[in-house]
């Protein structure tokens, strides 16, 4: 899926709002929609991409724009979002003990967090359950 624009409802000061948003997907936990908001209320950055139902308190669904030391880009998030795993292993990966190496990434399917898939030198991969 490509990013698309898509409408929704909203409250703004107790009126009901429409507000034209880009998304990078479906939120595979709620199907709401999954979006980078950029910046706080405070005009801070925004740390993940997060689904729209969060802030009406039905979601909390989010991907973290960094994992192990590596930038989540949008299209990155895009592809956990329409396939579940990334296709190729990121490179560049830092473990919590500094070691680089190369992984591919899969949103968990029964807490929907970013996980690890360790690629094996056979080319295998498995999970290992880890979150960083």
């Amino acid at each position: 899926m490509a990013k698309e624009q898509v409408e929704i409802d909203g409250v703004l000061y107790g009126q009901p709002v429409k507000v034209k948003i880009e998304v990078l997907g479906k939120c595979p936990k709620c199907k709401g929609w999954v979006f980078d908001a950029k910046k706080t209320m405070q005009g801070e950055p925004t740390k993940v991409y997060t689904c729209h139902n969060h802030f009406h308190k039905k979601c909390e669904f989010y991907i973290f724009k960094e994992f192990a030391g590596k930038p989540i880009t949008e299209e990155i998030a895009m592809e956990l979002l329409d396939n579940g795993s990334t296709e190729k292993p990121l490179n560049g990966l830092v473990s919590k003990k500094g070691t680089k190496y190369s992984s591919r990434l899969m949103l968990d399917p029964i807490d929907f967090k970013v996980k690890l898939f360790r690629e094996e030198e056979k080319g295998e991969g498995e999970s290992d359950g880890s979150e960083e």
